[in-house]
């Protein structure tokens, strides 16, 4: 892919940073907040002018962070560095964080035999404020999908996405809108730091898998649809980017909601009950269902689930072509599992994707963002 030359760049960012401000200023005219937590979208042929800023306002962030992406896909750092206040240390670190992301993809896809072939992103905007004079802060939910290729199989695209909530402050500089700080909790922040994965062997193994044959029986199936309704910022709009609120309690301020949600991807797919061990009410849960460590001992030791392989990703990586939707990986750091996450589908390769909360992701390669060389897998075949 071409990289974008400078003269072009520098035009389509002050047109598209003019845009942008444009509509800012129509949408905060008469009111400094723009809150969406109660805006219905009017669904009748007549949008109202509400409505249509709103759905303006949410496209131009979304150019924003595709734009980003563009520079991320194709490895960029000076279309990237343009986006960003690096005279001051947040803006500074802002920027690091993407580059070092922005390479750590680069040896994943080396790694995996793929090739990125498009990011794009939907937001759903929560608040915009004018913080003060030529300073706005942006808070966000931010879905990006990935789609990807083998490359010896140009045609045959993969889709994964993940779900991320960030807090922007967008800065006017010398007549440039660039950001001066972001936070989000970014689901490549273990393998950030590696050195690079890249492995000949791993990448040719890959490429030589033949898609996976398979059935999934009614309780898989009713599985992995509870799980791809329900993961939140990267689940389809259709569902609302949302968790099932109305029957389980978020817990990720306390922790995390890894394994309440594979509980309830087990749970609501008709295939287990539940009983004193494993078992979640008003708004509560044993250790069984909320902990992943806990989860991951009691799907072994109560014969739910059998072990099919552990260790580094060099010592599972071809144990995983084992694994079926509705089996669950459990990640271990420091002697300890901190996360797990749900099978709900294989891409083209038969490499096992995954869905989970905190981060949100659905058909996520398994190991994507859990490269670092201390995490070791526990790879869970679950007896549905």
């Amino acid at each position: 892919m071409s990289i974008i030359k400078s003269k072009n760049i520098q035009f389509k960012r002050i047109s598209f940073i003019v845009i942008f401000f444009i509509y800012i200023l129509t949408v905060t005219i008469g009111s400094k907040i723009i809150a969406t937590k109660n805006m219905q979208i009017n669904t009748s042929k007549e949008l109202s002018t509400e409505n249509k800023e709103f759905i303006q306002y949410q496209q131009i962030l979304e150019s924003l962070f595709d734009y980003r992406n563009k520079a991320i896909m194709e490895q960029n750092e000076e279309i990237l560095k343009e986006l960003y206040d690096t005279e001051h240390k947040l803006g500074l670190w802002a920027y690091e964080h993407e580059v070092k992301k922005m390479k750590y993809l680069n040896n994943w896809s080396y790694k995996q035999g793929v090739t990125f072939k498009d990011i794009k992103t939907r937001v759903k905007l929560s608040a915009f404020k004018e913080k003060e004079e030529d300073l706005y802060g942006v808070i966000c939910a931010v879905s990006t999908e990935y789609t990807y290729t083998y490359n010896n199989e140009p045609k045959v695209k993969n889709i994964s996405r993940i779900g991320t909530h960030h807090y922007l402050n967008i800065r006017t500089i010398d007549g440039n809108y660039i950001i001066t700080k972001e936070w989000y909790t970014d689901p490549f922040a273990d393998s950030l730091n590696l050195e690079n994965i890249k492995s000949d062997e791993i990448r040719e193994y890959i490429l030589n898998q033949p898609p996976a044959q398979y059935e999934l029986s009614d309780k898989v199936q009713k599985a992995v649809e509870y799980a791809h309704m329900y993961c939140g910022a990267a689940s389809d709009e259709k569902y609302g980017l949302k968790y099932n609120s109305k029957t389980y309690r978020n817990h990720n301020p306390e922790g995390g909601d890894c394994a309440n949600y594979a509980s309830q991807i087990m749970f609501e797919s008709g295939a287990f009950s539940k009983n004193r061990t494993w078992n979640y009410s008003n708004g509560s849960g044993t250790k069984a269902w909320l902990n992943a460590q806990g989860f991951k001992n009691y799907i072994l030791n109560s014969g739910r689930g059998s072990l099919l392989a552990q260790g580094s990703y060099e010592d599972v990586y071809r144990a995983a072509y084992k694994l079926r939707p509705g089996d669950v990986v459990a990640y271990e750091k420091n002697g300890r599992i901190t996360h797990v996450s749900t099978v709900t589908g294989l891409d083209s390769k038969g490499y096992p994707l995954v869905t989970c909360h905190n981060t949100d992701r659905v058909l996520v390669p398994y190991d994507l963002g859990w490269s670092n060389k201390k995490i070791r897998f526990h790879l869970l075949h679950v007896h549905y």
